[in-house]
């Protein structure tokens, strides 16, 4: 009825009682769920028009694993303890959601640290960033760069704007270059900056 939608919708989370158990982390009534139906640990949550949070309710087609949901929410260490798969995901969920813990149990269990200077970079999220460079678990490179620029990260693009002076033209990953993503974000003082750049190429073109 419409009084209970605009409850559920004045709440802005998730409505279904797995996304609800983990965000709260009630480990007794998770083994409770998971005992009495034939929910899967490593199964997804379902999507929500009432979440409020884009990042964890992206789309029908593309929703966390529990884990990852977990991961986001600080809510985890009962799923790594029943054997959760990994996915490659779960590390920049667990960076979006700022909890240091959870970065360390994952990189005990050797989860990947390709994408997490990239995904804290993102997510303004320095005090991870300064644990994987103090762990050197990962080192600045173009991409991190663009990902400064792109995301407008201002304290991580003073760290690495000798690098940027050094690589000024050159492709990141996904083939775009610092002065392109400068450009898509009207962002003229690191448009400029980029410009006054000894041997800027003007005319370079993303690689694709």
């Amino acid at each position: 009825n419409f009084t209970t939608f605009r409850e559920q919708r004045s709440k802005l989370m998730n409505d279904s009682l797995i996304a609800k158990v983990i965000r709260e982390d009630d480990i007794d009534q998770f083994q409770e769920i998971l005992s009495k139906t034939n929910i899967s640990i490593n199964s997804t949550i379902p999507y929500s028009i009432f979440e409020a949070c884009q990042y964890v309710n992206r789309s029908e087609s593309n929703m966390p694993t529990l884990i990852e949901f977990a991961s986001f929410f600080g809510s985890f260490k009962f799923l790594m303890m029943n054997d959760a798969e990994l996915s490659p995901s779960v590390m920049d969920y667990a960076i979006n959601g700022g909890n240091i813990e959870i970065i360390h149990i994952l990189e005990d269990s050797n989860c990947s640290f390709e994408t997490a200077l990239d995904a804290a970079i993102h997510d303004q999220k320095d005090e991870i960033v300064d644990y994987i460079l103090d762990n050197k678990l990962k080192e600045f490179d173009i991409d991190s760069i663009c990902t400064a620029i792109a995301n407008l990260n201002y304290k991580v693009l003073v760290r690495v704007l000798d690098m940027l002076y050094e690589n000024a033209n050159e492709y990141d990953s996904d083939g775009v270059t610092p002065l392109i993503y400068a450009s898509e974000n009207n962002n003229v003082e690191i448009v400029n900056l980029i410009l006054s750049i000894d041997g800027i190429d003007v005319n370079k073109s993303d690689a694709n």
